[in-house]
């Protein structure tokens, strides 16, 4: 690759990025606009509301993204403790046994 394409590759993403953001609000993300007037009020609630998911998905997609990263099996690691494991009997099995078996 050379500099001067280097250069240009964040400069598109940041360009698709800015079209992406200025185009989205001109969209009904799938809704009619409404032929009343608290029809086109619920429709700003509904972009709204759907402002305010973006980043929450895009938190919740990235902490995934991060976990599966961070905790991803790697050769050389060493096993899971023996105190981590799921296959733990609970309390109650433990009250309920009986000794002669």
């Amino acid at each position: 690759m050379t500099r001067a394409s280097r250069r240009r590759v964040p400069t598109l993403r940041l360009a698709a990025c800015a079209a992406f953001v200025f185009v989205l609000p001109a969209c009904n993300f799938g809704m009619n606009p409404g032929a009343t007037e608290q029809g086109h009020d619920i429709n700003g609630l509904y972009r709204l509301l759907f402002w305010f998911a973006i980043p929450i998905g895009a938190l919740v997609y990235g902490l995934i993204l991060w976990s599966v990263i961070r905790y991803r099996k790697r050769k050389g690691r060493r096993r899971q403790p023996a105190e981590a494991t799921p296959v733990q009997p609970a309390a109650g099995d433990r009250l309920h046994s009986h000794p002669g078996r």
